[in-house]
């Protein structure tokens, strides 16, 4: 008779019933008593028959705890399978012994069940001891030790392979699916592997469970934990995506083999996977990471501009847009690309990425449309941007000296307080006017910094007062003076405050004083030469505004000697040869053209040079005597 014939005064009893809490401990006492002497033999119980018996009236007359010290002890004494008394036991004593002597007894009885080999016979309660214990084992969160008995369970039923027990065989392979997924949080990784490579030899793939899939997957995540085993793990999940394009976990699965090629290296396929997953699931919530992942990649442009082509504009990655977009899009495609870029671009990087690359690889022209399309936005006042799109735009504009380009939207646009707009935006758009020489125009901008921006850094402030020095009426030059006075923190700063003062006495006719203020930037040794050689410039332009023209001609020699690289040097010759002509004496102006066009023949002042050398009286005379 099989165990689950065994039978009780209170009727037929199963071992598995009783284990899964279908009946009453007192039932299954006579079954259990019949299935372990039926297993073993009786001449195999003999020796130890009074000491079993004993310890299960123990049991049954609740003294747990000698049942507990007798039944240990017995287990360390014989060789016999003792694992079901001791699950017995561990059920019914819980809650009356400590939670270590319940552990311990589920402990021994896994241990105590290898005692045996195991059968079709026997196959069923071996399950129910090793699930019972691997249960109990989850529940204290010791999932490390419930791996054991499901491993072991998972291998019996490899061995014994019985068709008749699907009932047993589900449970198990769920929880050790589930316990495998424990492990792998917990980061025991070789405990999972090997729960997830039993589950996977165990089912077939054909299976309606999915639990052959779930393995399979289970087993991806877990080597994919290890980089080391990333290429293991990559060549698993593309499989299980080839095998399983129609399963629900898929996509994760593509993308951690797209983790796992990335990781070893394996550029190739990183790449292919890429594409399959775009074209696949193209609206996935992780499309759009790999897709910027993908956009400096080998993944071929057309897929990725396909790609971008059926998802909305607001899933764009920003990566990838800056990457593609360039000459080989159509117009509105770039239009379409430039615009959705202006409004994702948070920090502005993606856009002068883009604009760098471009320029890089002589696609100047992609490059100011690209610009172009952001300035565009900037000027309509109903358009909406990130902020650091435009200023991304105009810092490249600057470093490339696109002035004009940023000078002529500075003029078409106003001042404004659009949160659309930087504080550096508006300073590189007065900027641009500076260069361009609309200083007048600039000053609106310069302005609007200082009194509704609240600028208080001293270039700006200098810049105003130099912009007000040369437009602006007396009183409001001498008051931007002032500010900018306020904020300056070294002696270059003092000095340049000092020579837009220099140039508003000027303004006013006071030669003198203009001059004084210049002499005291000259004798300055720690302000640089540069600014000390301009001062010297000025000295000279005074007197010849007064006629003064000797002095003058004193005056700019001196230039050079401040400084030998000054961009004032060139004109020095030619002011200087300007006023020997109004003094008459043409031999030493011939000298100062002739010089400058033997010195600085690529001078912008070279062709002014070169028109009042060929002017000057006895010019044909001069000439000869220069040659010689």
């Amino acid at each position: 008779m099989s165990p689950e014939g065994a039978v009780s005064p209170e009727g037929a009893v199963s071992p598995g019933r009783w284990l899964e809490g279908a009946v009453s401990p007192g039932r299954w006492f006579f079954a259990c008593l019949i299935c372990v002497a039926m297993a073993s033999g009786a001449s195999a119980v003999a020796a130890d028959t009074v000491s079993l018996q004993a310890i299960r009236a123990e049991r049954d007359s609740g003294n747990y705890q000698a049942a507990f010290q007798h039944l240990n002890a017995l287990t360390q004494s014989s060789q016999e399978d003792l694992s079901l008394d001791l699950v017995l036991l561990a059920r019914k004593a819980k809650g009356h012994l400590p939670p270590t002597q319940i552990t311990q007894l589920y402990r021994d009885a896994v241990e105590s069940s290898f005692r045996k080999k195991p059968t079709a016979e026997n196959l069923d309660l071996r399950l129910l001891i090793r699930l019972a214990a691997a249960e109990h084992f989850s529940s204290i969160k010791q999932h490390t030790l419930a791996t054991r008995p499901l491993l072991a369970a998972l291998e019996d039923l490899v061995t014994v392979n019985p068709e008749s027990l699907p009932a047993r065989r589900v449970p198990l392979i769920r929880f050790a699916l589930r316990t495998a997924g424990e492990e792998l949080a917990s980061g025991h990784h070789r405990n999972a592997e090997r729960l997830y490579r039993a589950v996977f030899e165990t089912t077939q793939k054909d299976e309606a469970s999915g639990d052959h899939e779930k393995a399979i997957l289970g087993l991806g995540w877990t080597l994919a934990s290890d980089d080391q085993r990333a290429a293991q793990a990559a060549e698993l999940l593309r499989a299980f995506v080839r095998d399983h394009p129609s399963h629900p976990d898929a996509p994760q699965a593509c993308a951690q083999a797209i983790r796992c090629a990335r990781v070893a290296g394996d550029q190739a396929m990183t790449d292919q996977l890429t594409g399959q997953f775009l074209r696949r699931w193209p609206t996935h919530r992780l499309a759009s990471r790999l897709a910027a992942d993908a956009a400096n990649s080998g993944v071929p442009k057309s897929e990725l501009l396909d790609w971008l082509n059926q998802v909305s504009p607001e899933k764009w990655p920003p990566e990838l847009v800056s990457a593609v977009i360039g000459d080989s899009l159509s117009s509105n495609q770039f239009t379409r690309a430039a615009k959705t870029l202006a409004t994702i671009d948070e920090t502005g990087q993606h856009i002068a990425d883009a604009l760098n690359r471009l320029t890089q690889n002589e696609e100047v022209a992609a490059a100011e449309r690209l610009a172009v399309v952001i300035l565009a936005l900037d000027a309509d006042e109903e358009a909406s941007f990130m902020p650091m799109a435009c200023e991304s735009v105009c810092r490249w504009a600057g470093r490339t000296s696109r002035w004009s380009m940023l000078a002529l939207h500075a003029e078409s646009v106003k001042p404004s307080d659009r949160e659309s707009r930087t504080r550096h935006t508006e300073r590189l758009f007065a900027e641009a006017l500076m260069r361009e020489g609309d200083s007048e125009s600039a000053r609106a901008w310069w302005s609007h910094l200082v009194d509704t921006r609240k600028a208080t850094d001293f270039a700006t402030r200098l810049r105003l007062a130099e912009c007000s020095v040369a437009h602006a009426d007396i009183d409001d030059a001498t008051s931007r003076i002032a500010q900018a006075r306020s904020v300056a923190s070294d002696s270059s700063g003092e000095a340049l405050l000092d020579f837009l003062e220099a140039e508003l006495a000027i303004r006013r006719l006071q030669f003198e004083p203009a001059r004084d203020r210049y002499e005291a930037i000259i004798r300055d040794a720690s302000i640089p030469a540069s600014l000390r050689g301009r001062a010297q410039w000025m000295i000279a332009e005074t007197h010849l505004m007064q006629q003064h023209y000797a002095d003058a001609i004193d005056a700019y020699r001196r230039v050079e000697g401040i400084d030998p690289q000054s961009r004032f040097v060139p004109a020095s010759l030619v002011q200087a040869g300007k006023s020997f002509e109004q003094l008459g004496r043409t031999r030493e102006a011939a000298v100062c053209y002739a010089a400058l066009l033997s010195r600085f023949a690529d001078s912008r002042h070279a062709s002014e040079a070169r028109r009042r050398l060929a002017e000057l009286p006895a010019a044909d005379e001069n000439k000869q005597s220069i040659r010689r």
